[in-house]
């Protein structure tokens, strides 16, 4: 059976994807794992997480 969802080109050629290997090796993982380990509140760590991805969304 088809999937009844239409997928954006855009999604299906990955456009504006960051690399795997940039992101395994992004320096948000740290200071994510230590907010989740202090139970840092979601909406807290929202705001430094996004500042966090800033460099590897530039331009995408």
């Amino acid at each position: 059976m088809p999937d009844p969802q239409e997928v954006p080109e855009g999604v299906l050629e990955r456009v504006g994807a960051v690399r795997p290997g940039t992101l395994l090796t992004a320096s948000f993982w740290r200071p994510l794992v230590r907010a989740r380990d202090r139970g840092l509140d979601r909406a807290r760590g929202r705001q430094a997480l996004r500042a966090a991805l800033v460099p590897l969304t530039a331009g995408r």
